[in-house]
């Protein structure tokens, strides 16, 4: 057993932490209706100075360092040691260092004690043990800023775990030259990052790279697009034949005014999701009257939701039953999966955007849409791949063109391109 006394800056005796031959510890303070003897610690084996103390520190108890006179009165000038524990702080004072360490053990430090280390120079000494070397990083880190410079010391790994300062001393002969040198070699603490902050990028770091289009000038691969109309103009058949010339790798209609090596789509495979048009009597004529390749087309008809019941049934592929229709606030993850399966998808139709946007989004709200189409922005930029989401327009004529997009303008601005379709005035067939 060993008493340790905790005195103020004036060398009032606040508290002793008591020491136990187990290694274990509690502290006590003095019983200020009978106190003790001011200069003698506890003795435990002594029945008549337990009513000198009371057990615990107390609520209104002030906190200091141990030896916090002698750290005190220490030179600026000169490197001051933290340590982990009383009987380390004493053998390094035995050494003519300067060190301390606070009261309860690893992960006790308390912000109050960084005042006693403003513009000093503090070296820390971690235990060689996990916990201590946890320690050490928290007070170093919370330190940072208020001493002069602040130096974590990890001893060195071929020591035995749990090594401390008085097992260096006694078993491996170091003296105090030994820690100042240590010291000396060792950086000083810059602390790792933590907690919420902003990420920021210099645009220097930034590598400039050319749009890559689907459709030069009108669709990005990579890119959230819209592709807007009042209903009956030709919006979904529109979406069905770029879908085409991309199976096929043909000729887009203003081939001939495009630069050369961007007259033809990029061949590849198509998704296409569909809620207003059926797969066999409308979209899949539509399609082989393009001449489309049909076997690079792929149409979503819902999703597998594993359900209780059947998560331990195998099924075939064209088995899986249809469990759910697709909803892009929960399923984003699912569409990304089947991207990774499918060979060179180039083009996603979701025909309409708005039949996709599930039950729990509030389509007229920024905010909703917005945490919807955000991530699936950040799908078609990973996969390189172009999505165009259809969308009507409001009855209204008297807004501008760019607010006549149903539902919240987060959608137009979500998207990088949109494109409105409309009758032309002069000409009614086209």
């Amino acid at each position: 057993v060993n008493a340790y006394d905790y005195r103020d800056e004036s060398r009032e005796l606040l508290y002793q932490a008591v020491r136990f031959n187990d290694k274990s510890f509690a502290l006590c303070r003095p019983n200020p209706e009978n106190p003790p003897d001011p200069d003698h610690r506890l003795d435990l084996n002594g029945l008549n100075e337990r009513k000198h103390w009371l057990w615990g520190i107390g609520e209104h108890t002030k906190r200091v360092l141990y030896h916090l006179p002698q750290w005190l009165a220490a030179s600026k000038q000169d490197w001051q040691i933290i340590v982990e524990g009383e009987k380390d702080v004493e053998t390094l004072e035995n050494l003519g260092s300067v060190a301390t360490t606070n009261p309860m053990g690893a992960g006790k430090w308390n912000l109050d004690y960084n005042k006693y280390c403003e513009g000093r120079l503090i070296a820390i000494i971690c235990d060689r043990d996990e916990p201590g070397e946890r320690h050490g990083r928290q007070v170093a880190t919370l330190l940072h800023g208020t001493t002069k410079e602040t130096r974590l010391i990890i001893l060195d790994r071929n020591l035995p775990k749990h090594s401390d300062v008085t097992d260096l001393t006694e078993k491996h002969n170091w003296n105090s030259k030994d820690f100042f040198d240590l010291i000396e070699k060792t950086p000083a603490f810059v602390p790792k990052k933590t907690g919420n902050q902003i990420i920021a990028k210099k645009l220097s770091d930034v590598e400039p790279v050319l749009v890559q289009w689907l459709w030069f000038n009108r669709f990005a691969q990579g890119k959230l697009c819209l592709l807007v109309g009042n209903p009956g103009v030709g919006k979904s058949f529109a979406s069905l034949d770029i879908a085409a010339r991309i199976s096929t790798g043909g000729y887009w209609p203003d081939g001939n005014n495009l630069p050369d090596g961007a007259n033809c789509a990029p061949q590849g495979a198509v998704i296409i999701m569909t809620a207003e048009d059926g797969l066999a009597d409308t979209v899949r004529p539509r399609l082989d009257k393009m001449e489309a390749d049909c076997s690079k087309i792929f149409a979503i008809e819902g999703v597998h939701l594993e359900q209780e019941d059947t998560q331990f049934k195998f099924w075939d592929d064209d088995e899986l039953p249809v469990t759910d229709f697709f909803d892009l606030s929960r399923d984003i993850g699912l569409l990304e999966n089947k991207l990774n399966q499918l060979d060179d998808v180039k083009l996603i139709i979701i025909d309409p955007l708005s039949a996709y946007y599930g039950t729990k989004v509030d389509t007229h709200r920024n905010a909703a849409i917005r945490s919807v189409l955000a991530p699936l922005a950040e799908v078609a930029e990973r996969h390189n791949v172009c999505i165009i989401g259809i969308s009507h327009l409001r009855k209204s004529t008297s807004e501008a063109a760019i607010y006549r997009v149903t539902g919240s303008i987060g959608q137009t601005a979500a998207a990088r391109s949109t494109w409105l379709i409309h009758p032309d005035k002069e000409n009614q067939d086209r």
